[in-house]
């Protein structure tokens, strides 16, 4: 993370990214990542941080999302396409899934958010 990152909040990431991005068939109840996360709400979503990651391998230690740690963060890792977390941790796909790409602007904001503590 940079030394000073702009504060995002959890709701400005849910706006810009979650919503057009994660919830069409994905992270929403009854979507094919649903056991991942359920990004359907502000709330629900905030459940992801400093949860135990799917792929935390057996060192245990990855999370969903590590507030200012972007490279143990398996939702910042997938982002950018990794395929492993920092202790070799198998990463699935690169998210999202359906084959489109977030933006530059998408993608800054969920780090800013991670960076800047991953605060509601």
């Amino acid at each position: 993370c940079d030394a000073s990152p702009p504060t995002v909040k959890l709701g400005t990431v849910h706006t810009d990214v979650l919503t057009p991005k994660c919830l069409t068939g994905c992270h929403a109840p009854g979507g094919t990542g649903a056991f991942y996360g359920d990004y359907t709400s502000v709330a629900t979503s905030n459940a992801v941080v400093g949860a135990a990651s799917k792929y935390e391998g057996t060192p245990k230690k990855l999370k969903v999302v590590e507030a200012n740690k972007l490279a143990n963060s398996a939702l910042w890792l997938k982002l950018l396409g990794k395929t492993m977390g920092p202790n070799m941790e198998s990463l699935g796909g690169k998210m999202p899934n359906d084959g489109t790409t977030l933006t530059a602007a998408q993608l800054k904001t969920v780090k800013d958010w991670i960076c800047s503590g991953a605060t509601m």
